[in-house]
Formats: C-alpha cells, structure tokens, sequence
C-alpha cells in the first residue's frame, strides 16, 4: 500500500509488524499523519518506521503525539538518556533475553514499548517480537484450559510508605490498609512483613483488542533470572516446568528477528506483543534506545 509520501506494508505471516517507508528521503518523521499511524497501531499491535531520520529530539516529540506520560524501568544495565528519565537506553549488556512484555509484573504495565536504533550491532543483537494473540492462538488445547484457569501472583515486600504513595493516602496506616485491596493488587502482613501481590490472568485482552492473547513476566522471571517463586499462580504454588517451557517453544517459533538499521523506530502495543532479543556479539556497537508510555485516549 503506498500513499502519496509513505509506502506502508502490512503485516504478513513472517512479519507481524507494520513497515512503513518515506518515499522521499526528506520526509519528516513528524509529518506522518498521526491519526492514520494510531489506527494502524490500534488493528496490527506493532509498526516499524524505516528509512526516516531520527534523533532524540525527534524521538521525543513523536513519541508525545501518542503518549500522555512514561515510566522508566528500573532494572539495571541501563543509561539514561533524559533528565526526567523517561528515555533510556536498552540493557547494554550481550545476553540473549527471553520474549516479555516490558514492566508485566507491575500493575503499572506500559501501553506502548518504543525501541529507536542508533546505531545496530553488526554481529546479532536483533530484537524479537511476537504477537501475543497469535501466541495464544497456536497453544494447544490443554495449555489453553490451564491459562484461562489460572492467574499469576507478583508478590513482593512493601512498606506502608510505598503503599500510601501509591494509593495517594498521605495518611495511611496499617490497620486500615488492608481496605484497599482488591482483585489486582492485595495488601496483607505475613510473617510480620507487609507485601504486596499483584495479581493478573495468565490469558488477557489487549487494549484494542477483544481476543485472548498471552504475555507476561512468567517466561522472562524463571529462564532468564532464574526465579521459581515470581510469580506464582495464584494459589501461592510454583508453575510447573513444562508449562513454561511449551509456553517459550511456541512464542519462539512465532517471533520475528528485527534486524536493525541506523535509524529505524519500532512503536509496540505492550499489552499484546512481546519482545526480547537475540545474544550480541559486538555490544559496544549497539545502540538503542526506549521509551514506555501511555496511550492517547485509551
């Protein structure tokens, strides 16, 4: 499909993302009609810009047309990029990593994953992306019945001041806390520590989809952290090896490799597809960059 400044592709079955290409080379990316770029996002979950010239200040003021706010990640091995944080760089580091959703074990999950390439590593480190519909689609029945079953626990020690800041209380105590739990995100006091336990359905819909897809921390916690007990199914017990395992095999065989080019910008649905990435042979050549945000009119 081209217009009269763009030629879009759509997805197909070896690529399940959007491509879009400036048919000029002076084509801004900030001239890309957002309304039709967002209806795209909404039916297909997942598009590459190539071919465009993009910086951080570009990065940035695209990315605001679709978002509302960012979080930044807190996980280690990573740059910052922006005084506020919300632009960072990805892990730095040469490890393969297994297909996640970004931030699935908060309740604050991110709508949208952006990844903007500087510069590409020149031996590996592509990033794969898989549909988490098509995932969920390709389970086989049994694996499908114990998903829609079960939910999975995120339980983690807290403190009254986290939980205040959270839940916008400045003057919470302990003993009315417990009132503000609820089906996502349980508050208790065990063993004399307080926790807290987000919990979420190991099938879900995605924000502009009404079928079943799968995505969450699970795959990433136990093989690439090496994690038993986070999370758990709801009920506290561990999830069984080869659940997890048929789990990562069929998401895999799914996955699509993006192998970057200087430039390209990938703007992902986080509540349906998933993203990790293969090892990196050079990773002082590979320079990525992320945002996580919130979409416009959810």
């Amino acid at each position: 499909m081209t217009t009269n400044l763009v030629n879009i592709q759509l997805p197909v079955l070896e690529r399940p993302l959007v491509q879009i290409e400036p048919v000029s080379s002076e084509l801004e990316l900030l001239k890309l009609e957002t309304e039709n770029v967002l209806s795209l996002f909404k039916q297909h979950g997942g598009i590459l810009f190539r071919g465009f010239k993009v910086d951080l200040s570009a990065f940035s003021s695209f990315t605001d047309q679709f978002c509302t706010h960012y979080v930044s990640n807190e996980s280690p091995g990573r740059e910052m990029l922006s005084e506020d944080g919300r632009i960072q760089t990805v892990n730095i580091g040469e490890r393969h990593f297994p297909l996640h959703p970004e931030m699935a074990r908060e309740p604050w999950q991110p709508d949208v994953a952006w990844f903007n390439c500087e510069s590409p590593a020149q031996i590996q480190g592509e990033t794969n992306v898989c549909d988490g519909i098509a995932a969920a689609k390709a389970f086989p029945k049994e694996l499908t019945k114990f998903l829609a079953k079960n939910k999975l626990a995120h339980t983690l020690p807290t403190t009254l001041a986290w939980c205040a800041n959270y839940l916008k209380k400045p003057n919470l105590t302990i003993t009315e806390l417990s009132k503000y739990s609820t089906d996502e995100l349980r508050f208790e006091i065990k063993n004399g520590e307080l926790l807290r336990t987000y919990i979420r359905p190991m099938l879900h819909k995605p924000m502009f989809s009404e079928e079943w897809a799968y995505g969450n921390f699970l795959v990433f916690a136990r093989k690439q952290l090496g994690i038993r007990n986070f999370p758990t199914l709801g009920d506290g017990s561990e999830v069984p090896d080869e659940i997890v395992d048929e789990i990562e095999r069929i998401s895999n065989s799914l996955a699509f490799d993006i192998k970057w080019q200087k430039n390209d910008l990938v703007m992902l649905d986080n509540t349906r597809f998933m993203h990790g990435r293969n090892p990196i042979g050079d990773p002082q050549n590979r320079r990525i960059y992320t945002q996580f945000g919130y979409i416009k009119n959810n």
